[in-house]
């Protein structure tokens, strides 16, 4: 070897001994700072606490209602390697369960592991092959979300995950990512799924040979039926459901040809006691006045249709109200009655002391003309006692175009009001009212009135001269009022209302003074809540077992 050559290789192997040497006392560095943050951890208050504690707060961080619950878990574990430690060794923070197109057998057995004995939460979604592995653990499953691919459905589906008893099973959701011809649900968990308060099945039929006697909320999407066998099918179900609170439609439900809807010989009802909300989303008619009179729910139920399909006369839209209907069994002379025509939105509230029913209808698709909404305003004192109803309330705009003989027709068949709160909107003039309530040529409008409320989102320039001269009128005619109220809603866009400062005690009108015909005369504003004309809302479940509130 020349010697240059040699003192090449002595050089190389100097500057890798040097690199090595430096390495090391890197290493060594690191290690000391990784002790002394260690160490610094270590005596941050937060580690004062038990663990016990700290995996206490690392399960509430947790968002259960998310499809990949373990988002925040990840940065828990991020934080320091106790957290880490402490994050794998608490079973309460892996009782979530995604098992998804990228989760592997392995990933699944670890996370099942981690869980322990714990109640699941599990969410699968395109991962039919793995469902296998979820079976021997769905007897401590409380909540299970299954959504199928098209070409994944098939029978035995059914058969591993679902033919296993269920004991602490609250929540089920199965549904389909795309649609499909609809698919029989076979008896699920070998019938012994006693906790069950929640489901939801979209494109599955619901069997009657289920028996869920603690369900509570039931959705069902995508089932319309084509037979009328179907309707005692669901009576069958919702019959075992005796504590059923709440029922969705979405575009589903039995349906029963509109030629047989008058004759149909099945005459048997279902009481459910416990339903206050019954939600149709985009069903037939045919499908909601077919529930409507076969279902008794409670004496306090919520009804809201969005979008009556096919709804093209208005024959159709009285069959709801049909002789003999369900719903209205607990309201049949009602005490109150309240009209909300707002646009896109009918809305009908008749109550007494002990019951009520609220029927709101989003006409969104196929919407009436004011002929139609007009007749059944019009035709309502024949479908309903309203003789005995002593508060009235009505709120129509300008956008609902309807008839004002009609909403005069329905206030002449109301001889008992005693309250009268009258929404107005600030583009139905008074030119419309004048007719409804005038008195000079017809019979007294409410001969028994004691308190008139008026009501609305009022410009600054509005004078309820009008609304002031009938009460005059009726004075006049021995009717006084003993109370008139003029209620201003809150409206960012305009400024002070004048009519909030009047002082009552002034108010002339006509060269009359007010206070001389009216016991109690009151300007003030209001908010939506306290106006009594803002419209109901009536919010439904969604299907997500993961959402409800109190299972999670």
């Amino acid at each position: 070897m020349l010697p240059n050559e040699h003192k090449a290789l002595n050089r190389v192997h100097r500057d890798r001994q040097a690199a090595q040497s430096h390495l090391q006392q890197q290493k060594q560095k690191a290690l000391g700072l990784g002790m002394v943050q260690n160490t610094c951890n270590a005596l941050a208050p937060i580690h004062r606490l038990p663990s016990e504690i700290l995996c206490m707060i690392f399960a509430l961080v947790i968002d259960h209602s998310e499809a990949h619950p373990f988002r925040n878990l990840r940065s828990i574990q991020l934080v320091c390697r106790l957290w880490r430690q402490l994050a794998i060794s608490c079973p309460s923070c892996w009782t979530s369960i995604y098992v998804g197109v990228m989760t592997s057998s392995w990933m699944l057995g670890t996370l099942l592991d981690r869980a322990g004995g714990l109640p699941l939460h599990c969410y699968a979604r395109l991962a039919d092959d793995l469902l296998e592995y979820l079976a021997p653990h769905i007897g401590r499953v409380r909540t299970l979300q299954v959504i199928f691919e098209d070409e994944q459905i098939a029978p035995c589906d059914f058969f591993g995950l679902f033919s296993r008893q269920a004991p602490m099973l609250e929540g089920l959701c199965i549904s389909v990512a795309n649609p499909q011809p609809h698919i029989d649900m076979p008896t699920l968990f070998d019938g012994c799924a006693p906790r069950l308060s929640h489901l939801s099945l979209s494109y599955h039929y619901v069997c009657a040979t289920n028996r869920f006697p603690l369900l509570t909320h039931l959705y069902l999407h995508e089932q319309y039926t084509l037979s009328p066998e179907s309707l005692s099918d669901l009576l069958d179900f919702l019959d075992g459901s005796p504590m059923l609170e709440e029922l969705v439609l979405d575009s589903a439900g039995p349906y029963v040809p509109p030629e047989l809807l008058d004759t149909f010989p099945l005459s048997r009802s279902v009481v459910l006691s416990r339903l206050r909300r019954v939600i149709f989303r985009e069903c037939s008619w045919e499908v909601t006045a077919c529930v409507l009179r076969h279902v008794v729910p409670a004496p306090h139920v919520e009804i809201r249709v969005d979008g009556l399909m096919q709804l093209t006369r208005t024959a159709e839209l009285f069959c709801i109200f049909a002789a003999g209907a369900t719903f209205l069994q607990h309201v049949h002379d009602p005490t109150q009655l309240a009209v909300w025509c707002l646009d896109e939105h009918l809305c009908i509230r008749c109550a007494t002391p002990s019951a009520s029913v609220t029927l709101g209808i989003g006409l969104y698709y196929e919407l009436p003309d004011s002929m139609q909404i007009s007749a059944l305003l019009n035709d309502l004192p024949g479908v309903l006692s309203l003789s005995g109803v002593t508060d009235f309330r009505v709120h129509i705009d300008h956008a609902a175009h309807i008839w004002a003989p009609a909403v005069r027709v329905l206030c002449s068949a109301l001889p008992a009001v005693e309250a009268f709160t009258l929404g107005l909107d600030p583009e139905l003039t008074d030119r419309y009212w004048r007719p409804i309530l005038a008195s000079k040529f017809h019979p007294l409008i409410f001969p028994r009135l004691r308190a008139w409320h008026v009501v609305g989102k009022l410009p600054s320039a509005w004078r309820p001269y009008w609304v002031m001269g009938r009460a005059i009128s009726r004075a006049k005619r021995g009717r006084p009022l003993d109370e008139l109220t003029f209620s201003v809603l809150a409206d960012e866009l305009c400024g002070p209302n004048m009519i909030v400062t009047w002082d009552p005690e002034t108010v002339h009108v006509g060269g009359h003074r007010m206070a001389d015909f009216v016991n109690k005369l009151e300007f003030r504003k209001a908010t939506d809540e306290t106006s009594g004309v803002s419209l109901p809302v009536i919010k439904g479940w969604n299907g997500d077992v993961r959402m409800y509130s109190g299972l999670i």
